[in-house]
């Protein structure tokens, strides 16, 4: 992909391709696919500790000495993400063409839609088909993802673009249960 000017590597972006994975071929490009992209949440604060989030046992509780309770406008302002780095984030989407779904402050994600051609260009990236002996056809990437310099301090991960599975879970799979008809009777 050629590149843009005032791009930036999103560190940890990083993507190999899968050990005995095949590539089948390019993306659609029509296909619309979603994304999460995550941003930074807001810093702590640097004075007095504070205890947690208020809720209805913890806000009669008095707070212990040298801290102070958590008031609903602290947690908004040091929990949550910042609305500034939202709305950036947004912009630089529709800028790329892609439809910002929801933006939300809690989450510290805006997730966004939009065809895979406009996908790749807003990234500078290359999505494939690929298959694979074990984990079946997926869509991935090869290589590092890039993001506007402008948004290199806000931006802390993107989700979405390859559909491999990332993991397995160390838990046994649980029994099938027989199928029971419903008979109405017990």
């Amino acid at each position: 992909m050629p590149e843009q000017p005032n791009m930036v590597v999103l560190p940890g972006s990083t993507r190999r391709a899968l050990p005995n994975s095949r590539l089948i071929g390019k993306s659609n490009p029509e296909e619309r696919i979603r994304i999460s992209i995550f941003v930074r949440r807001r810093r702590h604060p640097a004075g007095p500790a504070i205890v947690s989030n208020p809720t209805a046992e913890t806000a009669q509780a008095p707070a212990p000495p040298g801290r102070r309770a958590v008031t609903g406008e602290d947690w908004d302002h040091f929990y949550r993400a910042n609305p500034a780095d939202l709305e950036a984030v947004s912009q630089w989407c529709e800028s790329n063409q892609l439809k910002v779904l929801d933006a939300s402050l809690s989450m510290h994600r805006v997730m966004a839609e939009g065809a895979i051609d406009k996908v790749q260009h807003a990234f500078q990236i290359e999505l494939n088909e690929y298959e694979h002996p074990k984990h079946g056809f997926f869509r991935g990437r090869e290589g590092d993802l890039h993001i506007p310099r402008r948004l290199a301090r806000v931006v802390t991960g993107v989700f979405g673009l390859d559909a491999r599975r990332l993991g397995r879970s160390p838990l046994p799979r649980p029994a099938a249960r027989p199928f029971r008809a419903a008979t109405g009777t017990r």
